[in-house]
């Protein structure tokens, strides 16, 4: 799934139909297909969405065609319907339990004591990226060498840009996501310590520095598990702070990278 969601990204302007066979492996979990779908939405990659779309429904028609020659279409539905339903109820999985989540419903529903319905995630979820379109959009148009290599106008695109990054983060942030899905943010540990793209080798060291940890958190938060969740005092608060501070240290990240191409905009003019 990490490995299809990179490939997607990152082929979606220079090869965007190889993006939409890598799409394929993408498909897996739908919290991976549809946010990967929407970045390609609102980063314009139009010939990578519809190869993606494509690729995408042949094999969903092969592989329910495959399923259908041993169960009914109403029962193929309510298998489905019934495997969503287990998925929910599963204590572990409630976003105002679980130690393991890293997107921001979470979070909200830890501090509310409320576990929020499907269609309020979707509605959050589609807010959130109607933002982070904005976001890119306008600082794109401000600000067109940000996404260029150091000493150098050629273009720098894929999962190490500074649109790249937002990807990522976008995707790990406003959708439903596991600690584990955090290994997304690999390409941008790695562009923030190579200083290849222009929008990293324009920071300060500290800040440099700084942004790796933030983005770099879910690889050793270890504050945020059940091992050590169990040493800690039976108080929701505390079990609220350990379990929000890899969200909260992306989301800082994510804020950063936004504002630095809005800086960078003020130190052009």
């Amino acid at each position: 799934l990490i490995l299809g969601t990179l490939l997607v990204l990152s082929w979606a302007e220079r090869r965007p139909w190889l993006a939409g066979f890598a799409f394929l492996l993408v498909c897996g979990k739908p919290t991976y297909a549809l946010p990967v779908l929407i970045v390609l939405c609102f980063t314009k990659r139009w010939t990578a969405f519809f190869a993606s779309v494509c690729v995408a429904g042949i094999g969903t028609l092969l592989a329910s065609g495959w399923l259908l020659r041993h169960n009914t279409l109403s029962q193929l539905i309510a298998d489905i319907r019934y495997g969503q339903e287990m998925h929910m109820a599963d204590p572990i999985e409630l976003p105002v339990n679980s130690w393991l989540r890293v997107d921001l419903a979470a979070i909200v529903s830890k501090w509310l004591g409320a576990d929020p319905s499907e269609v309020v995630q979707v509605a959050i979820m589609i807010v959130l990226y109607a933002l982070a379109a904005i976001a890119i959009s306008v600082v794109g148009k401000r600000w067109r060498n940000l996404d260029s290599t150091i000493n150098s106008q050629r273009k720098c695109s894929g999962t190490i840009s500074w649109v790249g990054s937002l990807c990522i983060l976008s995707i790990l942030l406003f959708v439903y996501h596991h600690i584990y899905d955090a290994l997304l943010v690999t390409p941008i540990v790695v562009a923030l310590i190579s200083g290849l793209p222009a929008w990293t080798a324009k920071l300060s060291t500290p800040m440099r520095a700084l942004l790796v940890w933030l983005v770099a958190v879910p690889f050793w938060n270890y504050g945020s598990s059940e091992t050590f969740l169990r040493r800690l005092p039976d108080q929701w608060w505390i079990h609220a702070v350990a379990t929000s501070s890899t969200t909260l240290a992306l989301l800082v990240a994510a804020v950063s990278i936004v504002f630095l191409g809005l800086r960078e905009r003020v130190v052009a003019s």
